[in-house]
């Protein structure tokens, strides 16, 4: 039985297809398989995918590119994720294929070949947000700036040419996904890095005193450790308030926030990526575990937050401006690592 998700796009994909048979309307190329479903819609300036996988155990990303050569110039291409997640970027046709095998110039929150990660960038992109690529081409270099839902994260890859002749915008996605692309005229003039501006709990803290029932126990060692709070409107609401913890130490501790009615703080769903660690790096993030499975309050003094728990014990943090990402400046697609 098909959704009416899926029936509303197998309507548009009939009604589309009578389009394009008369008109070259750009539109996207898939590297599905027979698991897979794959259509799309056009309209002015733009295509939707809808991508649906037929079982969960397909694990390969399905890949498409967008029909649209790009020579040289500066070109602009906004995604938007309606439904799931992914990276966008660019690739050619020779280095188009299916699964783990493309290559190109992607992000998704980090960067990517389409294969491995090539550094961070920025958080995961989610479901209902716009990424803007803006591309920039000469006889020599590409380069590729990022926006995300407006907000420039700067330059993510200026890497050679070399023999490099067309390129074409890409999504690689490993689950369900409603994909629109548009192609726009009207390019971002601005291209440094904006930092985002946060204020109250929400930011990016990092660690400035550890106290363990009472007794100092972080060390200089520990300031370079972190602590990322996002508010998640999707579960928050008038009497409840609910927050994303990312903890960054060598693992990656993660948890959710909430503030109900009465004040009162908890932390549930504490989730780590179980990396072994030794020294400072292992004390801290026994201290944050213990930190968070007794908290009892969140105090926000201007850039200071403070998370009290159980016992007389207590992190002191102070919010900082993420500095801006590293670009990328060799080139996967010509085999450059």
């Amino acid at each position: 039985m098909y959704s009416a998700t899926y029936l509303a796009f197998a309507l548009l994909f009939c009604f589309s297809a009578l389009i394009k048979a008369e008109s070259p309307i750009p539109q996207f190329v898939c590297s599905s398989n027979e698991f897979e479903l794959v259509l799309q819609s056009w309209y002015e300036n733009g295509t939707s995918i809808y991508i649906r996988k037929g079982y969960e155990h397909v694990i390969n990303p399905t890949n498409c590119y967008y029909s649209t050569a790009i020579h040289d110039g500066t070109h602009y291409f906004e995604f938007t994720f309606e439904k799931g997640d992914g990276f966008v970027g660019f690739t050619t046709k020779d280095h188009f294929a299916h699964g783990y095998r493309i290559r190109g110039l992607f992000y998704g929150g980090t960067l990517s070949d389409g294969s491995r990660r090539l550094g961070a960038f920025s958080r995961r992109v989610h479901e209902g947000d716009t990424v803007g690529l803006r591309i920039d081409l000469t006889s020599e270099n590409v380069k590729v700036f990022v926006y995300l839902n407006g907000r420039s994260l700067g330059l993510a890859f200026d890497v050679n040419r070399g023999n490099i002749t067309d390129l074409y915008p890409a999504i690689h996605t490993d689950e369900d996904a409603v994909v629109e692309i548009r192609k726009s005229d009207n390019y971002p003039t601005v291209t440094e890095y904006q930092p985002q501006v946060f204020s109250g709990i929400e930011g990016d803290f990092a660690f400035q005193e550890a106290v363990d029932d009472g007794k100092t126990v972080s060390t200089d060692v520990w300031k370079h450790f972190v602590l990322s709070v996002r508010k998640k409107p999707k579960f928050s609401n008038s009497t409840v308030q609910v927050y994303g913890l990312h903890f960054g130490v060598i693992n990656s501790i993660n948890g959710f926030l909430i503030r109900n009615e009465a004040g009162h703080y908890e932390v549930q769903n504490v989730e780590s990526t179980l990396i072994g660690t030794y020294g400072e790096a292992s004390k801290a993030e026994g201290f944050v575990l213990k930190l968070i499975g007794g908290i009892e309050d969140v105090v926000v003094t201007g850039d200071d937050l403070q998370i009290k728990s159980q016992g007389n014990t207590r992190l002191n943090l102070k919010r900082f401006t993420k500095p801006a990402p590293k670009t990328v400046k060799t080139n996967p697609i010509l085999g450059e690592y």
